[in-house]
């Protein structure tokens, strides 16, 4: 069966985050079940460059054996040129709001005659929709009500997202498929001994949505030696990140923070295995690819709920907690800072255990062969 994906960013390219994962993933994980092909843009996240080492606008051969387009320009007429020259089963679109690698490519797919499976990769859920929001949510009716997708389906992660597709679009046809993770490594439980200092990591975005602030609003409180190390691009919100810049240079002493900014996917691993925990007070994600790549890696997670990942104190691999409780996270901090090294092997065991159960997941596959329409 062959497929034809539409998504913003493809690699190489790396700082838009969770939707590439998803996509790289997924492609390298179902290779031998279906042929891909990815029509995407030259440029990465925030550039106004293309990006070295690609070759534009002609189709060329992935690491995954997929086709991939790496286009300078957008519009309808080339996203039909697309679907008429590569002739695909069905079109997989990844987000809902993107002009040139979702709306065109859609009335491209109708225009065509094609199916259309639509991943909305988070940008339904209440809190994004709260970024922009009116403009959204009037966009989002105008759509439905001029039959956009009205014949799309609509993949859904979780229960969770398909609640939160409903709510836009009560008539949707949806179709429960998770995300595809990549297959960790086998790794022993990292190590650390109680009460020294405690270094975190935190993978994201600079962003209100990610609420990196509230991580240096507990750490302003905090009385025991930490070091902490943020990884991500800066947000398109600029006070924001200044706020955030600000209150850096107002850490206590024995609070060290350094901003790294964009990391490349490839050496992530590397950085995650230095820190004892991995912090992400998000307020709400799609999958979570850094919390699984931190999962992974054997760091227990401290991070917001309004994620797919439950329940973590129970299955002994972090905590997922509600981030207006400022005193349940201040709390889990200091039970971090002194949780002797039994505990602390033992709950990295625990989070390999639960990344490990994520991406052998045999249901995955069924779910995508009736997403596809297999």
């Amino acid at each position: 069966m062959h497929i034809l994906v539409f998504i913003d960013w493809y690699e190489p390219a790396f700082r838009a985050g969770g939707p590439v994962r998803s996509m790289v993933n997924l492609i390298a994980r179902l290779k031998d079940r279906y042929r891909f092909s990815v029509a995407t843009s030259a440029y990465e996240y925030g550039s106004s460059e293309p990006m070295q080492g690609v070759v534009s606008d002609q189709w060329v051969s992935g690491k995954q054996n997929e086709r991939i387009f790496y286009g300078t320009k957008g519009g309808l007429h080339s996203a039909i040129r697309h679907i008429r020259n590569e002739n695909p089963d069905l079109v997989y679109l990844q987000g809902i709001f993107s002009l040139h690698y979702s709306l065109l490519p859609l009335l491209a797919a109708q225009i065509c005659r094609k199916q259309v499976v639509l991943a909305p990769r988070g940008m339904l859920h209440p809190t994004a929709l709260q970024f922009k929001g009116a403009r959204k949510r009037l966009f989002l009716k105008a759509a439905w009500m001029l039959g956009l997708f009205r014949k799309v389906r609509f993949q859904a992660v979780d229960d969770f997202e398909a609640d939160y597709i409903k709510a836009v679009f009560p008539r949707a046809l949806i179709f429960r498929a998770t995300n595809m993770a990549a297959l960790p490594q086998s790794l022993p439980p990292l190590e650390r001994e109680a009460e020294t200092v405690l270094k975190l990591v935190s993978v994201a975005r600079i962003s209100p949505e990610k609420n990196n602030l509230f991580v240096l609003q507990l750490l302003q409180q905090l009385t025991f030696p930490v070091n902490i190390v943020f990884y991500g691009a800066p947000g398109n919100d600029e006070r924001y990140v200044a706020s955030f810049r600000e209150a850096m240079n107002k850490l206590p002493e024995h609070v060290h923070a350094h901003w790294e900014g964009f990391l490349d996917p490839e050496q992530l691993q590397p950085e995650l295995k230095k820190a004892h925990w991995f912090i992400m007070p998000t307020l709400g994600e799609n999958f979570g690819h850094a919390i699984f790549e931190a999962l992974a890696a054997g760091l227990p997670v401290l991070i917001g709920n309004n994620t797919p990942w439950k329940n973590l104190a129970a299955l002994q691999a972090g905590m997922d907690l509600e981030v207006s409780q400022t005193e349940a996270w201040l709390d889990a901090l200091k039970n971090a800072y002194r949780m002797n090294s039994d505990q602390y092997r033992n709950m990295s065991h625990a989070a390999m255990n639960l990344a490990k159960a994520q991406a052998y997941s045999d249901s995955a596959f069924a779910q995508y062969e009736k997403l596809f329409g297999v």
